[in-house]
Protein backbone atom coordinates (compact mmCIF):
# COMPACT_ATOMS: atom_id res chain seq x y z
CA UNK A 1 0.00 0.00 0.00
CA UNK A 2 2.88 2.34 0.70
CA UNK A 3 4.16 2.01 -2.87
CA UNK A 4 0.67 2.73 -4.21
CA UNK A 5 0.36 5.85 -2.07
CA UNK A 6 3.68 7.11 -3.39
CA UNK A 7 2.44 6.66 -6.96
CA UNK A 8 -0.78 8.56 -6.14
CA UNK A 9 1.23 11.40 -4.59
CA UNK A 10 3.44 11.56 -7.67
CA UNK A 11 0.40 11.63 -9.95
CA UNK A 12 -1.14 14.45 -7.96
CA UNK A 13 2.13 16.36 -8.02
CA UNK A 14 2.51 16.00 -11.78
CA UNK A 15 -1.08 17.20 -12.23
CA UNK A 16 -0.20 20.51 -10.61
CA UNK A 17 -0.27 23.19 -13.26
CA UNK A 18 1.39 26.56 -13.49
CA UNK A 19 0.07 27.85 -10.16
CA UNK A 20 3.66 28.18 -8.95
CA UNK A 21 4.56 30.61 -11.74
CA UNK A 22 5.34 34.19 -10.95
CA UNK A 23 4.00 37.08 -13.02
CA UNK A 24 7.22 36.96 -15.05
CA UNK A 25 6.65 33.32 -16.01
CA UNK A 26 9.42 32.07 -13.71
CA UNK A 27 8.42 28.88 -11.88
CA UNK A 28 9.05 28.78 -8.13
CA UNK A 29 10.40 25.36 -7.11
CA UNK A 30 10.00 24.45 -3.45
CA UNK A 31 12.27 21.50 -2.47
CA UNK A 32 10.01 20.76 0.50
CA UNK A 33 7.12 19.93 -1.84
CA UNK A 34 8.93 17.05 -3.58
CA UNK A 35 7.82 13.44 -3.04
CA UNK A 36 9.50 10.01 -3.23
CA UNK A 37 8.47 7.75 -6.10
CA UNK A 38 9.11 4.22 -7.35
CA UNK A 39 11.50 4.52 -10.27
CA UNK A 40 9.71 1.91 -12.38
CA UNK A 41 6.50 3.95 -12.10
CA UNK A 42 7.94 7.19 -13.48
CA UNK A 43 10.62 5.98 -15.91
CA UNK A 44 11.02 3.56 -18.81
CA UNK A 45 13.57 2.12 -21.25
CA UNK A 46 15.70 0.65 -18.47
CA UNK A 47 19.09 -0.75 -19.35
CA UNK A 48 21.53 -2.36 -16.92
CA UNK A 49 25.11 -2.20 -18.24
CA UNK A 50 27.80 -4.10 -16.30
CA UNK A 51 31.25 -2.54 -16.77
CA UNK A 52 33.16 -5.62 -17.85
CA UNK A 53 36.90 -6.07 -17.45
CA UNK A 54 39.39 -8.77 -16.45
CA UNK A 55 40.56 -6.50 -13.62
CA UNK A 56 39.39 -3.48 -11.64
CA UNK A 57 37.80 -0.65 -13.62
CA UNK A 58 39.69 2.67 -13.21
CA UNK A 59 37.86 5.20 -11.05
CA UNK A 60 36.28 8.01 -13.08
CA UNK A 61 34.69 11.39 -12.57
CA UNK A 62 32.56 11.88 -15.69
CA UNK A 63 31.05 9.64 -18.36
CA UNK A 64 30.62 10.90 -21.91
CA UNK A 65 28.39 8.81 -24.20
CA UNK A 66 28.32 8.34 -27.96
CA UNK A 67 26.56 5.74 -30.12
CA UNK A 68 29.38 3.20 -30.29
CA UNK A 69 31.58 4.11 -27.33
CA UNK A 70 31.61 5.96 -24.06
CA UNK A 71 34.55 7.60 -22.34
CA UNK A 72 35.45 8.37 -18.75
CA UNK A 73 38.02 10.75 -17.29
CA UNK A 74 39.73 11.33 -13.96
CA UNK A 75 38.87 15.03 -13.96
CA UNK A 76 40.41 16.88 -10.99
CA UNK A 77 39.54 20.10 -9.16
CA UNK A 78 41.31 22.18 -11.83
CA UNK A 79 39.11 20.60 -14.53
CA UNK A 80 42.06 18.93 -16.23
CA UNK A 81 42.78 15.21 -16.43
CA UNK A 82 45.58 12.78 -17.26
CA UNK A 83 43.81 9.69 -18.57
CA UNK A 84 40.81 8.60 -20.61
CA UNK A 85 39.20 5.17 -20.28
CA UNK A 86 37.27 3.77 -23.24
CA UNK A 87 34.29 1.37 -23.25
CA UNK A 88 32.14 0.04 -26.06
CA UNK A 89 28.38 0.61 -25.89
CA UNK A 90 27.89 -2.76 -24.13
CA UNK A 91 30.16 -1.79 -21.25
CA UNK A 92 33.24 -3.74 -22.31
CA UNK A 93 36.39 -2.02 -21.08
CA UNK A 94 38.73 -1.44 -24.04
CA UNK A 95 41.55 0.19 -22.13
CA UNK A 96 42.88 3.45 -20.71
CA UNK A 97 44.94 6.06 -22.53
CA UNK A 98 47.50 7.35 -20.05
CA UNK A 99 50.56 9.12 -21.46
CA UNK A 100 51.02 11.60 -18.65
CA UNK A 101 54.60 12.82 -18.44
CA UNK A 102 57.26 15.03 -19.98
CA UNK A 103 58.79 12.57 -22.43
CA UNK A 104 58.31 12.14 -26.16
CA UNK A 105 54.65 11.65 -27.15
CA UNK A 106 53.54 12.38 -23.58
CA UNK A 107 51.21 15.12 -22.38
CA UNK A 108 51.12 17.31 -19.28
CA UNK A 109 47.47 18.19 -18.69
CA UNK A 110 44.52 17.34 -20.87
CA UNK A 111 41.71 19.88 -21.03
CA UNK A 112 39.25 17.99 -23.23
CA UNK A 113 38.80 15.53 -26.04
CA UNK A 114 36.85 15.26 -29.28
CA UNK A 115 35.57 11.99 -30.72
CA UNK A 116 35.09 11.84 -34.50
CA UNK A 117 32.50 9.11 -35.03
CA UNK A 118 32.95 8.95 -38.81
CA UNK A 119 36.60 7.89 -38.52
CA UNK A 120 36.36 6.42 -34.99
CA UNK A 121 39.28 8.60 -33.94
CA UNK A 122 39.75 10.23 -30.55
CA UNK A 123 41.59 13.55 -30.22
CA UNK A 124 43.02 14.50 -26.82
CA UNK A 125 43.82 18.19 -26.27
CA UNK A 126 46.90 18.92 -24.15
CA UNK A 127 47.08 22.44 -22.79
CA UNK A 128 50.87 22.38 -22.59
CA UNK A 129 53.11 23.79 -19.86
CA UNK A 130 52.01 27.42 -20.13
CA UNK A 131 48.30 27.88 -20.84
CA UNK A 132 48.07 26.81 -24.47
CA UNK A 133 51.40 28.31 -25.49
CA UNK A 134 52.49 24.86 -26.75
CA UNK A 135 49.18 23.14 -27.30
CA UNK A 136 49.25 19.65 -28.77
CA UNK A 137 46.60 17.27 -30.08
CA UNK A 138 47.13 13.52 -29.49
CA UNK A 139 45.26 11.28 -31.93
CA UNK A 140 44.14 7.67 -31.31
CA UNK A 141 42.31 5.07 -33.40
CA UNK A 142 39.45 3.13 -31.86
CA UNK A 143 38.71 0.42 -30.88
CA UNK A 144 42.37 -0.64 -30.54
CA UNK A 145 43.39 2.68 -28.92
CA UNK A 146 46.30 2.81 -31.39
CA UNK A 147 48.39 5.98 -31.10
CA UNK A 148 48.40 7.80 -34.47
CA UNK A 149 50.69 10.68 -33.58
CA UNK A 150 50.43 14.35 -32.62
CA UNK A 151 49.90 17.65 -34.38
CA UNK A 152 49.93 21.33 -33.48
CA UNK A 153 46.85 23.14 -34.77
CA UNK A 154 47.06 26.73 -35.87
CA UNK A 155 43.87 27.50 -33.95
CA UNK A 156 43.51 25.79 -30.60
CA UNK A 157 41.21 28.05 -28.62
CA UNK A 158 40.55 27.30 -24.98
CA UNK A 159 38.95 23.87 -25.03
CA UNK A 160 38.20 23.67 -21.32
CA UNK A 161 34.54 22.91 -21.86
CA UNK A 162 33.01 21.15 -24.85
CA UNK A 163 29.54 19.70 -25.39
CA UNK A 164 29.11 17.72 -28.62
CA UNK A 165 25.93 18.49 -30.53
CA UNK A 166 25.89 15.19 -32.43
CA UNK A 167 26.21 16.65 -35.93
CA UNK A 168 29.98 17.14 -36.02
CA UNK A 169 29.79 20.47 -34.24
CA UNK A 170 30.35 21.32 -30.59
CA UNK A 171 29.14 23.88 -28.09
CA UNK A 172 32.18 25.41 -26.46
CA UNK A 173 32.87 27.71 -23.55
CA UNK A 174 36.05 29.69 -24.18
CA UNK A 175 37.60 31.94 -21.56
CA UNK A 176 37.72 35.67 -22.26
CA UNK A 177 40.00 38.33 -20.77
CA UNK A 178 37.51 39.93 -18.39
CA UNK A 179 36.57 36.95 -16.17
CA UNK A 180 33.85 35.88 -18.60
CA UNK A 181 33.30 33.02 -21.04
CA UNK A 182 32.51 33.25 -24.72
CA UNK A 183 29.82 30.77 -25.74
CA UNK A 184 29.99 29.56 -29.32
CA UNK A 185 29.31 26.68 -31.71
CA UNK A 186 32.45 25.39 -33.40
CA UNK A 187 33.63 22.47 -35.52
CA UNK A 188 36.90 20.75 -34.63
CA UNK A 189 38.95 19.66 -37.64
CA UNK A 190 42.34 17.91 -37.60
CA UNK A 191 44.34 21.13 -37.94
CA UNK A 192 42.01 23.95 -36.98
CA UNK A 193 38.71 24.98 -35.41
CA UNK A 194 35.92 26.55 -37.48
CA UNK A 195 33.52 28.94 -35.78
CA UNK A 196 29.82 28.69 -36.70
CA UNK A 197 27.89 30.81 -34.19
CA UNK A 198 28.75 33.12 -31.30
CA UNK A 199 26.41 33.96 -28.45
CA UNK A 200 28.48 36.59 -26.69
CA UNK A 201 30.10 36.66 -23.27
CA UNK A 202 28.63 35.17 -20.10
CA UNK A 203 29.75 35.21 -16.50
CA UNK A 204 31.73 32.17 -15.39
CA UNK A 205 28.89 30.79 -13.31
CA UNK A 206 26.08 31.69 -15.68
CA UNK A 207 26.69 28.80 -18.12
CA UNK A 208 28.09 26.43 -15.50
CA UNK A 209 25.11 24.03 -15.50
CA UNK A 210 25.86 23.23 -19.13
CA UNK A 211 29.56 22.53 -18.73
CA UNK A 212 30.46 21.81 -15.09
CA UNK A 213 29.67 18.91 -12.77
CA UNK A 214 28.04 16.45 -15.18
CA UNK A 215 29.25 16.94 -18.71
CA UNK A 216 26.72 15.33 -21.00
CA UNK A 217 25.92 14.52 -24.59
CA UNK A 218 22.30 15.14 -25.46
CA UNK A 219 22.47 14.95 -29.23
CA UNK A 220 18.73 14.35 -29.51
CA UNK A 221 17.86 17.72 -27.97
CA UNK A 222 20.96 19.74 -27.03
CA UNK A 223 20.33 22.38 -24.38
CA UNK A 224 22.04 25.38 -22.82
CA UNK A 225 21.49 25.90 -19.10
CA UNK A 226 22.23 29.16 -17.28
CA UNK A 227 22.50 29.76 -13.55
CA UNK A 228 21.46 32.63 -11.32
CA UNK A 229 18.74 33.57 -8.88
CA UNK A 230 16.51 32.88 -11.88
CA UNK A 231 17.69 29.88 -13.87
CA UNK A 232 17.02 29.40 -17.57
CA UNK A 233 17.15 26.45 -19.95
CA UNK A 234 17.35 27.01 -23.71
CA UNK A 235 17.19 24.82 -26.80
CA UNK A 236 18.38 25.65 -30.33
CA UNK A 237 16.02 26.68 -33.11
CA UNK A 238 16.60 26.02 -36.82
CA UNK A 239 18.98 28.97 -37.08
CA UNK A 240 20.96 27.93 -33.96
CA UNK A 241 19.53 30.82 -31.95
CA UNK A 242 18.79 30.13 -28.29
CA UNK A 243 15.12 29.35 -27.72
CA UNK A 244 13.75 29.71 -24.14
CA UNK A 245 12.39 26.45 -22.74
CA UNK A 246 11.98 26.91 -18.99
CA UNK A 247 12.73 29.48 -16.27
CA UNK A 248 12.70 28.75 -12.55
CA UNK A 249 13.95 29.89 -9.17
CA UNK A 250 14.25 28.41 -5.68
CA UNK A 251 13.19 31.74 -4.20
CA UNK A 252 13.98 32.34 -0.54
CA UNK A 253 15.01 28.70 -0.06
CA UNK A 254 17.86 29.05 -2.54
CA UNK A 255 20.90 31.27 -2.76
CA UNK A 256 20.26 34.98 -2.14
CA UNK A 257 19.84 37.01 -5.29
CA UNK A 258 22.78 39.23 -4.37
CA UNK A 259 25.07 36.19 -4.33
CA UNK A 260 23.56 34.02 -7.08
CA UNK A 261 23.80 36.81 -9.65
CA UNK A 262 27.50 37.53 -9.02
CA UNK A 263 28.38 35.64 -12.18
CA UNK A 264 32.05 36.61 -12.40
CA UNK A 265 32.96 35.31 -8.93
CA UNK A 266 33.81 31.87 -7.61
CA UNK A 267 30.31 30.58 -7.02
CA UNK A 268 28.77 27.19 -6.15
CA UNK A 269 29.74 25.54 -9.45
CA UNK A 270 33.47 25.99 -8.95
CA UNK A 271 35.61 23.99 -6.57
CA UNK A 272 36.90 26.84 -4.39
CA UNK A 273 34.67 27.44 -1.36
CA UNK A 274 34.63 31.04 -0.19
CA UNK A 275 33.66 32.10 3.32
CA UNK A 276 30.33 33.42 2.01
CA UNK A 277 29.54 30.20 0.11
CA UNK A 278 30.45 28.11 3.17
CA UNK A 279 27.64 29.79 5.11
CA UNK A 280 25.13 29.01 2.37
CA UNK A 281 26.32 25.41 2.23
CA UNK A 282 25.78 25.07 5.94
CA UNK A 283 22.28 26.52 5.95
CA UNK A 284 21.20 24.46 2.92
CA UNK A 285 20.48 27.33 0.55
CA UNK A 286 23.30 26.57 -1.92
CA UNK A 287 20.98 24.72 -4.29
CA UNK A 288 22.27 24.21 -7.83
CA UNK A 289 21.14 22.14 -10.81
CA UNK A 290 22.52 20.32 -13.84
CA UNK A 291 21.92 17.58 -16.43
CA UNK A 292 18.88 19.09 -18.17
CA UNK A 293 17.30 16.73 -20.71
CA UNK A 294 14.47 17.30 -23.16
CA UNK A 295 12.69 14.18 -24.41
CA UNK A 296 9.85 15.21 -26.72
CA UNK A 297 7.87 17.77 -24.71
CA UNK A 298 9.19 16.54 -21.37
CA UNK A 299 11.99 18.60 -19.82
CA UNK A 300 13.80 17.27 -16.74
CA UNK A 301 16.84 18.16 -14.66
CA UNK A 302 18.44 17.33 -11.34
CA UNK A 303 18.75 19.92 -8.57
CA UNK A 304 20.58 19.32 -5.35
CA UNK A 305 22.26 20.56 -2.23
CA UNK A 306 25.53 18.99 -1.06
CA UNK A 307 26.34 19.20 2.62
CA UNK A 308 30.12 19.25 2.38
CA UNK A 309 30.39 19.76 6.13
CA UNK A 310 28.86 16.39 6.93
CA UNK A 311 25.90 17.23 9.13
CA UNK A 312 23.56 15.41 6.71
CA UNK A 313 23.61 13.76 3.28
CA UNK A 314 22.07 16.67 1.44
CA UNK A 315 19.51 15.84 -1.25
CA UNK A 316 19.09 14.97 -4.93
CA UNK A 317 15.77 15.91 -6.53
CA UNK A 318 14.49 15.55 -10.09
CA UNK A 319 12.13 18.10 -11.56
CA UNK A 320 9.99 17.34 -14.63
CA UNK A 321 7.72 19.56 -16.70
CA UNK A 322 5.98 19.37 -20.06
CA UNK A 323 5.00 23.05 -20.02
CA UNK A 324 1.56 22.40 -18.53
CA UNK A 325 2.17 19.89 -15.73
CA UNK A 326 5.13 19.36 -13.45
CA UNK A 327 6.51 16.86 -10.96
CA UNK A 328 9.23 17.00 -8.32
CA UNK A 329 10.76 13.71 -7.14
CA UNK A 330 12.78 13.65 -3.93
CA UNK A 331 13.77 9.98 -4.19
CA UNK A 332 13.78 7.35 -6.94
CA UNK A 333 13.00 4.15 -5.06
CA UNK A 334 13.82 0.63 -6.30
CA UNK A 335 11.75 -1.72 -4.11
CA UNK A 336 13.69 -4.61 -2.62
CA UNK A 337 17.05 -2.80 -2.71
CA UNK A 338 19.02 -0.65 -0.31
CA UNK A 339 22.37 0.95 -0.99
CA UNK A 340 25.39 1.59 1.22
CA UNK A 341 26.48 4.29 -1.20
CA UNK A 342 23.79 6.19 -3.10
CA UNK A 343 23.77 5.59 -6.89
CA UNK A 344 25.41 8.57 -8.56
CA UNK A 345 24.29 10.33 -11.71
CA UNK A 346 27.30 10.13 -14.02
CA UNK A 347 26.04 11.43 -17.32
CA UNK A 348 23.38 11.60 -20.01
CA UNK A 349 23.18 9.23 -22.97
CA UNK A 350 20.93 10.82 -25.58
CA UNK A 351 17.79 11.56 -23.57
CA UNK A 352 18.49 8.96 -20.87
CA UNK A 353 20.08 9.44 -17.47
CA UNK A 354 22.92 7.10 -16.50
CA UNK A 355 23.65 6.22 -12.88
CA UNK A 356 26.69 4.39 -11.50
CA UNK A 357 25.82 1.68 -8.95
CA UNK A 358 28.64 0.22 -6.88
CA UNK A 359 26.74 -1.90 -4.36
CA UNK A 360 23.25 -3.03 -3.40
CA UNK A 361 21.73 -5.19 -0.70
CA UNK A 362 18.37 -6.86 -0.22
CA UNK A 363 15.82 -4.71 1.59
CA UNK A 364 13.48 -7.21 3.23
CA UNK A 365 10.91 -4.51 4.06
CA UNK A 366 9.60 -4.48 0.47
CA UNK A 367 9.07 -7.16 -2.22
CA UNK A 368 11.89 -7.30 -4.74
CA UNK A 369 10.98 -5.49 -7.96
CA UNK A 370 12.01 -6.88 -11.38
CA UNK A 371 14.45 -3.99 -11.82
CA UNK A 372 15.87 -4.58 -8.34
CA UNK A 373 16.47 -8.26 -9.15
CA UNK A 374 18.19 -7.36 -12.41
CA UNK A 375 20.49 -4.90 -10.65
CA UNK A 376 21.31 -7.31 -7.83
CA UNK A 377 22.10 -10.16 -10.23
CA UNK A 378 24.31 -7.91 -12.35
CA UNK A 379 26.30 -6.72 -9.33
CA UNK A 380 26.78 -10.25 -8.01
CA UNK A 381 28.14 -11.35 -11.39
CA UNK A 382 30.83 -8.66 -11.42
CA UNK A 383 34.46 -9.43 -10.64
CA UNK A 384 36.74 -7.16 -8.61
CA UNK A 385 33.73 -5.26 -7.24
CA UNK A 386 33.37 -3.46 -10.55
CA UNK A 387 30.28 -1.25 -10.78
CA UNK A 388 27.35 -1.32 -13.16
CA UNK A 389 25.44 1.42 -14.98
CA UNK A 390 21.69 1.94 -14.83
CA UNK A 391 20.24 3.85 -17.76
CA UNK A 392 16.63 5.10 -18.05
CA UNK A 393 14.54 8.01 -19.20
CA UNK A 394 11.61 9.67 -17.51
CA UNK A 395 8.13 9.28 -18.96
Amino acid sequence: MRSRSIVILAALLFAATSCNKSRKGVVLIDPDQSVPVVLEDVACDFKVIPLKSDGPIPASTFFYFFDDYFFTTNLDVSYTFTSVSVFDSQGNYLGTIDRHGRGRNEYLQLVNYVYHADSQQLYLYDMGPDNFSQSTVFKFQLPQLEFLGTHYPETMLSTNQIIHLGDGRSLMSAGADNNTCNLRIVQFLPDTVIGHKEYGEFGWNMISPTFYKIQFTNKSNPLVATFGYENNIYSFDDSDSLKPEFSFTFGLKGLPESYANQQNTLGPYLSVISHELAEYLQDGSAIIYDAPVKNGNLLSFMYYWDDVFGSSEGFRHFYLTDGRKSADYSELKIPGLKFNSRPRLKGVNGTSYVFLIEDAQVDASAPMSPLGRQILDALRSQNDNNPILLQFRFK
